[in-house]
């Protein structure tokens, strides 16, 4: 489903995640191929957060090439799909 705005479906991916909480994450390592991880993600409206060291291979990925892919999948076939744009907040993660 594409959307003009995180407002047309806040309410109902606030509930989705809240109940699942867990996701799959994919990056890209420096030959393209994907990478998968199962993280907590922390969110703020439409904004994420997942936690890393500062010289995990996903941080480097994620400063490599930013765009990610985010699953939600529950039990009850209730899922999540996100593409996104991942940025690292701490500029000196980057140098690594």
């Amino acid at each position: 489903m594409d959307v003009a705005s995180f407002a047309e479906i806040a309410v109902e991916f606030q509930a989705r995640i809240a109940r699942i909480a867990w996701a799959t994450v994919a990056t890209s390592g420096p030959d393209g191929a994907p990478r998968t991880r199962i993280p907590h993600p922390i969110w703020e409206g439409h904004v994420g957060w997942i936690a890393s060291t500062s010289g995990s291979l996903k941080l480097r990925q994620i400063v490599r090439e930013p765009r990610i892919s985010l699953t939600y999948w529950d039990p009850l076939h209730d899922n999540v799909h996100i593409e996104a744009v991942a940025a690292a907040p701490n500029p000196a993660c980057q140098s690594r």
